[in-house]
């Protein structure tokens, strides 16, 4: 069951798999007016080698993965190798999710996204500006949650980048 935060609701929630790098993930995915939320099998936040460099294993753990919906762009359905995926497009990325429906789950998330809570101050500024002032808030990687040092510009723990 999806963790909610305080004014939170939940809109839609069922299996997905979540296609990406590394390998499918069966899990949930939840769709509230805040987030989009998957709990299944997330990789592990984990510390460089001590000569630094990406890792060179990901370990998943089961757990709860918030994106903000202030950091989608749009949902649609594409054309996958097995048939039709939800794509959700990120500011730096996308996520693909095979799933029953999938027309009705980028609706929802579209929707949802509509009447979501703006972004918080500064922070679209701070992603879309490398060259400009930097905030002093420590960056969050939106794919394996670890924290990094104030002016990172990709994870230290998996490499993804702001």
């Amino acid at each position: 069951m999806v963790t909610l935060e305080a004014g939170e609701a939940v809109f839609r929630t069922g299996p997905v798999v979540w296609v990406g790098p590394a390998g499918p993930r069966p899990g949930t995915l939840s769709v509230t007016n805040h987030a989009l939320v998957f709990e299944g099998p997330i990789p592990r936040p984990m510390r460089a080698g001590p000569w630094g460099g990406r890792p060179r294993t990901v370990t998943l753990v089961p757990g709860e993965l918030r994106i903000a919906l202030w950091r989608c762009r749009t949902a649609f359905t594409a054309n996958g190798p097995r048939g039709p995926v939800l794509e959700v497009e990120l500011l730096a990325r996308r996520l693909f999710f095979r799933a029953d429906d999938v027309e009705g789950w980028a609706r929802a998330i579209n929707q949802a996204r509509a009447t979501a809570p703006p972004a918080p101050e500064g922070a679209l500024t701070r992603l879309g500006a490398p060259s400009g002032p930097v905030s002093s808030a420590m960056p969050r990687c939106e794919f394996c949650g670890h924290l990094n040092a104030v002016g990172s510009t990709k994870c230290q723990s998996c490499g993804a980048p702001f």
